[in-house]
């Protein structure tokens, strides 16, 4: 059985040095207690950089995104998970990456927490699209109100046009015939 233990803890090992998600475990305190490849691939620290650092801080740049996430994990003890939350990471050079997180306790045997296990998705590339798609739909909606009043425009200048024709063909006729 020993042996059997090690063959799990080696795959479970291996799954998360593998795993193309953010991977990270954060205890009961809010220190980073591991982080997997891929967020050293991220955030351009190494590992030893990120664990034993707040996790609060570290993984939430900004203060409301940190208190947002800190009042769901309040009551994580009661939750299954804290699903889809964003937060907004800056890399050792600065950039930012938005991500989405998925958390789940884990139990010390009882009912109490001991650390929650957190994946992120990178979706910079898609929030940005989102954005860039916003500013085009915004622009695409500008222009079809300009070209709804220029078509507005020219049907009133085509009516005051219609009008005034008679008015010019009589003025003319009046004055040859004067």
């Amino acid at each position: 059985t020993e042996m059997a233990l090690r063959a799990e803890r080696d795959y479970t090992a291996n799954v998360f040095e593998t795993l193309p998600l953010l991977a990270c475990g954060v205890d009961s305190d809010g220190m980073i207690v591991f982080v997997n490849p891929a967020v050293v691939r991220m955030l351009r620290w190494t590992a030893s950089d990120l664990v034993g650092r707040s996790w609060w801080l570290t993984m939430h740049d900004r203060a409301d995104e940190r208190q947002a996430l800190k009042d769901r994990f309040a009551h994580a003890d009661q939750l299954r998970e804290v699903r889809d939350h964003e937060s907004t990471l800056r890399d050792a050079d600065g950039h930012e990456h938005v991500v989405s997180w998925t958390c789940v306790p884990s139990r010390d045997g009882g009912r109490h927490r001991s650390e929650m296990l957190c994946f992120g998705a990178d979706v910079t590339v898609e929030r940005q699209r989102a954005r860039d798609r916003k500013v085009f739909d915004d622009q695409l909606q500008r222009d079809q109100q300009l070209e709804t009043v220029g078509t507005l425009a020219l049907g009133i200048a085509h009516d005051i046009n219609n009008i005034l024709t008679p008015v010019a063909v009589y003025a003319d006729l009046l004055k040859d015939s004067v």
